[in-house]
């Protein structure tokens, strides 16, 4: 069997890192299996980017005109939206390989067409890593009983004020298009349940797999050399907090986190430890003294900075799952976040971390102390790597995707 992983990139955003994790980890069970990308950053022989520089030109200007089309839409939304009516030569590139399975995911940035994705003609495994596929152009919608996913977008859609009805169109592209369905991939039971209640996707196959991660490297380390790599205050208790991408979606939850460390009983015995903002977040927008250690691609500079943190919040209103509190997790570092959407599936409730009524901040801060507190008296950090390993681990995801492949690519 030969499996082609597709993804715009690979390394760049959380979803390319889920599907190059998942390509490795194909690789390390004795699966073959490449990754056919829009953009290469790696070195990694088995990634694939047979583009010429007039093909990457060519590129730019349809995603930036898609772009420019997407904008005719007014939204009060503020989360992406992606058209996905142009594609690329990633289609072609992904055919000459002669693939047994194709596994597609983050595709957007017009890596591949809606039309692209249903003229493929081998079985296709489609993994979603947000809400776009069974959307219409936005990549996040709210999940309530009247979300246009769920009605259709003929009954209306979540932030339209004006314009060209941009997610409508997209919708019904793909209602219109993707007609045989394919074997759908989510990370979490929540964005299971949304899937099965979309209008778009309602009766297809669906499988909860969570994303790959390499315990071997996100594994616990000594605290004290972590932080004195990144020169981080060793009389603190320190909070570890992702912001990537716009740190103005309100999704990110930063405005509950910023209310949640106001909270705490005691700030002065505290410090934030930000990932993946150099200096856009002023250190005065939070309420206790914070570092920025910027954005890092590297897996082992991560796993220290995870290491390095008492707790980890994920303050964010919705997600699909949450890589960052999968990997502070496996390094054995409690998580503190609301009890929804896919972060029920990273959180077992004061085992490995702490899971706050949803959205009460002072709820959050009291989590973050607890964890804090009762770490070692509870062995959070031992519950918490324990369960890495066992859920997301590269031999436990990669099992499981090696059977829905054969499955799919025996059509049994």
């Amino acid at each position: 069997m030969k499996v082609v992983i597709v993804s715009n990139s690979d390394s760049v955003g959380g979803a390319a890192r889920a599907a190059f994790r998942l390509m490795s980890a194909m690789i390390k069970q004795g699966t073959h299996c490449n990754m056919v990308v829009k953009r290469k950053l790696s070195g990694s022989p088995h990634v694939i980017e047979n583009r010429s520089s007039w093909k990457k030109a060519k590129g730019l200007v349809l995603q930036k005109l898609s772009s420019l089309i997407a904008s005719s839409q007014k939204s009060s939304s503020s989360v992406l939206h992606s058209l996905n009516i142009f594609g690329s030569d990633v289609f072609q590139s992904v055919n000459n390989e002669n693939p047994t399975v194709i596994n597609i995911h983050w595709v957007n940035f017009e890596t591949l067409s809606i039309r692209q994705i249903a003229k493929f003609k081998q079985p296709v495994v489609m993994t979603l890593h947000d809400m776009w596929a069974f959307c219409g152009a936005e990549h996040l919608s709210p999940d309530s009983p009247n979300s246009a996913f769920r009605l259709g977008y003929d009954l209306g859609e979540h932030g339209y004020v004006s314009g060209l009805r941009i997610n409508k169109y997209i919708w019904n592209l793909k209602k219109n298009h993707w007609t045989q369905p394919f074997h759908l991939v989510v990370p979490s039971k929540w964005m299971a349940d949304c899937v099965k209640t979309s209008e778009l996707f309602k009766g297809w196959p669906v499988s909860v797999v969570p994303n790959a991660l390499d315990t071997n490297t996100f594994k616990p380390l000594e605290k004290g050399f972590c932080r004195d790599a990144f020169n981080l205050p060793l009389d603190k208790k320190l909070i570890g907090f992702g912001v990537f991408g716009n740190i103005d979606d309100p999704n990110k939850g930063l405005d509950l986190l910023k209310k949640a460390l106001s909270s705490l009983q005691n700030k002065h015995d505290y410090h934030c430890v930000v990932l993946g903002q150099e200096s856009n977040l002023n250190s005065e927008e939070l309420p206790i003294p914070s570092t920025y250690v910027g954005h890092i691609s590297d897996d082992t500079a991560l796993s220290l900075i995870y290491n390095a943190l008492d707790v980890m919040v994920v303050p964010s209103r919705q997600e699909s799952l949450s890589q960052t509190g999968t990997e502070a997790s496996s390094c054995g570092t409690p998580v503190v976040a609301f009890a929804y959407s896919g972060l029920l599936d990273v959180v077992e409730h004061m085992k490995t971390g702490f899971l706050a009524e949803p959205y009460d901040t002072l709820k959050l801060a009291n989590g973050i102390e607890w964890c804090v507190e009762n770490n070692l008296d509870c062995n959070l950090s031992i519950n918490a790597r324990k369960r890495a390993k066992s859920l997301w681990s590269y031999d436990a995801v990669a099992g499981k995707y090696s059977h829905i492949f054969e499955r799919v690519a025996t059509k049994l």
